[in-house]
């Protein structure tokens, strides 16, 4: 579901909630303070911490640092996903597969970068999605896990509301990142025991 399509239902609710807020606020005096509160508590406790995190390293700097640092110039490397890493392509052999089922892994390359950008948004919205895509992820997640060696893992940073629907920025931003081998080679070249 696209954020366009969330807008659709605003302005009827707007309404509800103002007729509501109206009758409360003339009707209960206790309740009008609490929904006072309330009405700007929740949003702003959402940007807060929405804030907060922006202006946090985002994950996946945490990888280009490691990659630059662990990981020999030259390497091939295929990203798995949208919303992934940043590698530089004059120091590796980038290629990138969006389309997330377990064929993507038929490539020749020495290490997989997998964002669970996809992944993560699906299960928010998995009403919404058809439920073979899901599928698809979750027989890759397992190929990635049965035939290849993890060789570092950076995770979401988990937050109030950071896997609420309406965070739309959440998923995105800061996503888990998994790196793994390739082959036993791709392993030894970063001391990571096959």
């Amino acid at each position: 579901l696209g954020d366009q399509l969330t807008m659709l239902p605003i302005p009827a609710l707007a309404i509800a909630v103002a007729i509501a807020s109206a009758w409360l606020w003339g009707n209960r005096r206790y309740i009008r303070s609490i929904l006072a509160v309330l009405v700007v508590l929740i949003p702003l406790t959402q940007s807060v911490l929405l804030v907060y995190l922006f202006n946090q390293q985002d994950t996946r700097d945490y990888i280009v640092l490691w990659f630059n640092e662990n990981v020999p110039a030259g390497k091939r490397v295929r990203f798995l996903g949208p919303y992934n890493v940043a590698l530089d392509k004059e120091r590796y052999v980038l290629d990138q597969e969006f389309v997330l089922k377990p064929d993507a892994l038929n490539a020749d390359v020495d290490y997989f970068v997998y964002s669970d950008t996809q992944f993560f948004n699906g299960l928010r919205e998995a009403e919404f999605i058809e439920p073979s895509y899901l599928k698809g992820v979750l027989s890759l997640q397992d190929a990635l896990e049965q035939r290849y060696r993890l060789a570092i893992a950076i995770y979401r940073p988990q937050w109030p509301g950071y896997d609420w629907l309406s965070n739309n920025a959440s998923y995105w931003h800061h996503p888990s990142i998994y790196v793994y081998c390739a082959n036993p080679q791709a392993c030894e070249a970063i001391g990571v025991k096959w």
